[in-house]
């Protein structure tokens, strides 16, 4: 058999922990089954450690870290640099990308005398971009997917060896990665010895990059196994990665623009990891929140708060927040989007704590970076982030003593979670179904764009939105002009939402007017959350809906992530409660994504004639309200 050269690049992900619960003994096994793999054979590896895993790896198990510094020196392994928490580079300021790549290398270099010359994040996510950065960090090369690499050459034959990329006057080399072979190495062996026969029968040496799983900790000796299994069928020589620019000459210059990367939730046929900011709003939405936060920290604070803020970022900045992907790996897992909003909810406390902040402010700006103003409320307690240029609905709600952001639910329809959204029905529905359908399709939503006026009291403000709203029905048309008015208290975790609607047409209208709120509740558990209309307890299955007439008051608890709101109407009103239920990872609509309430009344004006209603909402840590 023909002698196969090998670089083996085996590496670990962060473990995502609701609770930052470290994974010690995935660790401890990470650590001892690596150090008898290396004993075992004469193999070569490169490693890329997260710096959250390699810091777990030096308190938990110091002597294979040791160990591991001696076979560096010796020159059986290199570890490879990269972002401290493993983060995708083009998501992310050039500030924190640096502060990423800057605090990994210091690590390794503390703990292993040797700085790394070779660049990994385990998306393999690329763009022309992150040259100058990279080149500034040091780095001498990256590593790219081999089908990103032959479709930028224009080729149909497996890629192999490095190539030069240039941008902004600096130079990185790009080494290709077979994917192929990379997912061989974790099959069964008829299909690993298929792919070696597709192997270059020169002295190229074949880069794969293979995952060492942290779940529990026979997943990593039974990964071990297989590898050494898999390589005792090969004649192969091994070196680390650095070594194939060492040793061979360059296959030229690519201009790859961008590399998709792996493992992202993205279908075929996309082209970046920005598609992602695109195709699933929860992750674009994080991300606006995330440098909202971060810019709000350049304008307020000096540079030695801000340093502590950056380092307080850096965690957010994990790929399993940006990924569109189940269980502990993306943003469609409920308890990913309660974490990350917990945390960037505590940065925001700190930032607002060091500038000594007090009282309400009031920020109009492009928040979402997508060309229009929205109107930012911030007061100790609540932010509120209202979309007027849509009707004024609210994008967000935090409740920041309980460190949760309540418009957190997410749609199977890729549609955004929205709050106070309003609607006009007409008055033929009757069924639970048919206001549920009516709802979702969102044919009567009010989305026109609305003048905004600000009124400060000394302890208070208010946000008037006034807009022209058209309803429209096989029959008729009606336009309507509809004050929406939002009132808060400096101090306090509660608001006011009134309306005024004016039928605007001659036509007499007779339906029904609402508003949505989607709320990123977990699925219904009666010993944690509590649900009650006018005093009653109310019992919801994860995918019924119920319609309750003449609510006079809601309140809603969750013990376990302790917030509690309380909804009064000045006008007893109808309450439709509609479990949203998503995909999970088996395909299956199973999983409870979040609750949707639609508050609504009966509506009857004439023309010209007017109408008030309203409610006001209050929220808490507990069930007791002052």
């Amino acid at each position: 058999m023909y002698k196969i050269k090998l670089s083996i690049l085996l590496f670990v992900k962060d473990v995502f922990s609701p609770l930052n619960v470290i994974p010690v003994e995935e660790i401890k096994s990470f650590s001892k089954e690596l150090k008898l793999f290396l004993d075992r054979t004469s193999i070569r590896l490169s490693l890329y450690i997260p710096g959250s895993v390699l810091e777990a790896m030096v308190k938990y198990t110091p002597q294979e870290v040791a160990w591991m510094k001696a076979r560096v020196q010796e020159g059986r392994l290199e570890l490879i640099g990269g972002g401290f928490y493993d983060s995708m580079p083009p998501f992310f300021p050039s500030r924190l990308q640096s502060l990423q790549l800057k605090k990994h290398r210091q690590y390794i270099t503390k703990i292993f005398q040797v700085e790394p010359s070779g660049y990994f994040n385990s998306s393999m996510v690329w763009e022309i971009g992150m040259t100058e950065l990279l080149a500034l960090q040091s780095f001498k090369y990256t590593l790219v997917n081999d089908d990103n690499l032959q479709v930028a050459l224009g080729r149909s034959t497996p890629v192999f060896g490095w190539f030069t990329t240039e941008d902004k006057g600096t130079m990185l080399r790009l080494i290709s990665v077979s994917t192929g072979l990379s997912k061989a190495f974790i099959e069964k062996v008829p299909f690993f010895e298929e792919e070696i026969q597709k192997l270059p029968k020169n002295d190229k040496c074949v880069v794969v990059s293979l995952e060492v799983p942290l779940d529990e900790s026979t997943s990593v000796s039974s990964f071990f196994t297989s590898l050494e299994e898999k390589l005792a069928l090969l004649d192969h020589q091994t070196w680390t990665v650095s070594h194939v620019i060492e040793q061979q000459m360059t296959e030229g210059k690519v201009n790859l623009v961008s590399a998709l990367g792996s493992n992202l939730g993205l279908p075929i046929g996309a082209h970046s990891c920005r598609e992602l900011l695109i195709r699933r709003p929860e992750i674009n939405f994080l991300h606006k929140s995330f440098l909202a936060v971060h810019r709000y920290a350049l304008e307020k604070l000096s540079e030695e708060d801000l340093e502590k803020i950056e380092e307080m970022l850096l965690p957010l900045m994990a790929p399993f927040f940006y990924r569109d992907l189940y269980g502990n790996q993306g943003i469609k897992n409920p308890g990913v989007r309660w974490k990350a909003y917990k945390d960037l909810i505590t940065v925001l406390l700190t930032v607002e704590s060091l500038e000594s902040f007090d009282g309400l402010r009031i920020e109009v700006s492009d928040f979402l970076l997508d060309g229009q103003k929205q109107v930012w409320v911030n007061n100790s307690d609540l932010s509120l982030l209202i979309d007027h240029g849509r009707g004024a609905y609210l994008r967000s709600l935090n409740y920041k003593p309980s460190g949760v952001n309540l418009i957190n639910a997410m749609r199977d329809d890729g549609d955004i979670s929205v709050g106070f959204l309003d609607h006009f029905l007409p008055n033929k529905i009757s069924s639970v179904s048919g206001f549920q359908s009516a709802v979702e399709d969102r044919s009567g939503a009010l989305i026109f764009p609305c003048d905004y006026e600000v009124k400060r009291e000394s302890e208070s403000v208010h946000l008037l939105f006034h807009s022209e709203q058209i309803f429209s029905s096989p029959e008729t048309k009606h336009i309507f002009h509809v004050d929406k008015h939002f009132s808060l208290h400096s101090k306090h975790a509660s608001f006011d939402l009134d309306y005024r609607l004016t039928n605007s047409t001659y036509l007499d209208f007779k339906g029904y007017f609402g508003t949505e709120l989607e709320l990123g509740m977990r699925g219904f558990d009666a010993k944690t959350q509590l649900m009650k209309i006018n005093g009653k307890k109310i019992s919801l299955v994860d995918d019924v809906s119920i319609l309750y007439p003449n609510a006079e008051v809601l309140e809603l608890q969750d013990r376990l992530l302790a917030w509690f709101t309380r909804f009064e109407f000045k006008r007893p009103t109808r309450v439709l409660l509609s479990p949203i239920m998503g995909m999970n990872q088996f395909a299956s609509p199973q999983a409870v994504q979040g609750l949707r309430i639609f508050f609504f009344w009966d509506v009857e004006l004439s023309a010209l004639e007017s109408d008030s209603l309203g409610m006001k909402i209050k929220l808490s840590k507990r069930r007791v309200l002052l």
